[in-house]
């Protein structure tokens, strides 16, 4: 079907159907298709559902969020796993408070009604950040893009407080950036409308134990949160 979308949704809120919302990014869970979640100018991700399921409407529930930042969601995305531990409850934000934030899904939420604290908050950044990205081959490492022009990769296995490489890649804004599927390269685009291309070499190679490091790691992000 070209000409038109074969389906379509309005997200107000639900319970306030004349509350609209700016809806900037979003991402589904690993082998998810109704629910996912998205990223919005109030700074807030909501959980959305596309039909009614058992015990939620269709359409996005403000009783299922994360006050994530204290800007527009620039980006969010969940963790891609595919190894012998499981991290898709994972997932990612990036917004023009100069913060990037990682969250595991429904954490206290549902358990204690409480809101939901980050795992984590990476604060190195010099501007606004204007997307990240996991990488799909590595279940620590992911990159992000700032305003500023600069290209940063972090391992979370080997340093939590700062990033493993900085790039300068210019003087102009980087607002996209996406990784090859085999993990090897980050695509990164340019507000003055270039794509650069950076090969990660072996920063980004994952070994056998980092999977079980990695699953160390979060479990004391989740200890600390708490």
């Amino acid at each position: 079907m070209l000409t038109k979308p074969q389906d379509s949704h309005d997200l107000a809120k639900v319970g306030i159907k004349s509350d609209d919302i700016a809806i900037t990014t979003f991402d589904f869970q690993d082998k998810e298709a109704t629910t996912f979640l998205i990223g919005t100018e109030e700074g807030v991700a909501y959980q959305a559902n596309r039909f009614e399921r058992a015990g939620s409407k269709s359409g996005v529930n403000k009783n299922e969020a994360y006050k994530a930042h204290t800007g527009p969601i620039t980006g969010l995305q969940f963790h891609p796993s595919s190894g012998q531990f499981d991290f898709s409850d994972l997932f990612l934000t990036s917004s023009v408070d100069w913060s990037v934030k990682l969250w595991r899904y429904r954490d206290q939420q549902r358990t204690t009604g409480s809101a939901v604290q980050p795992l984590r908050s990476f604060d190195d950044f010099g501007d606004y950040v204007l997307d990240v990205a996991w990488s799909p081959s590595h279940p620590a490492v992911f990159s992000a893009v700032d305003a500023e022009g600069r290209y940063t990769l972090w391992n979370l296995n080997a340093e939590t407080e700062v990033p493993v490489k900085v790039t300068n890649v210019g003087n102009k804004g980087l607002n996209k950036i996406r990784w090859s599927k085999d993990g090897t390269k980050n695509a990164i685009a340019s507000s003055d409308g270039n794509v650069y291309v950076y090969d990660t070499g072996d920063l980004a190679t994952a070994k056998p134990h980092d999977w079980e490091k990695f699953h160390q790691t979060i479990s004391e992000f989740g200890s600390s949160s708490l």
